[in-house]
């Protein structure tokens, strides 16, 4: 299971164009270790570590209050 800040790291590093910056922090050094970050890029590792977390189906409701 993933912390909320490893969760905001590699949703920040599935999306991001370029390679993560600070590589110093603690979470980032420890989602290297575990293979989810390398290169500061997210690693198919990183990426089946999301996919629990991923949105299947989202439903919209709506709601539209009237006075007669």
């Amino acid at each position: 299971m993933l912390t909320k800040e490893q969760f905001e790291i590699l949703s920040i590093a599935a999306q991001a164009d370029a390679p993560l910056s600070g590589a110093g922090t603690d979470t980032i050094r420890q989602l290297q270790l575990d293979g989810f970050i390398s290169n500061g890029k997210i690693t198919e590792s990183g990426l089946a570590a999301l996919e629990p977390y991923r949105v299947k189906r989202a439903i919209s409701v709506s709601y539209t209050h009237l006075t007669l």
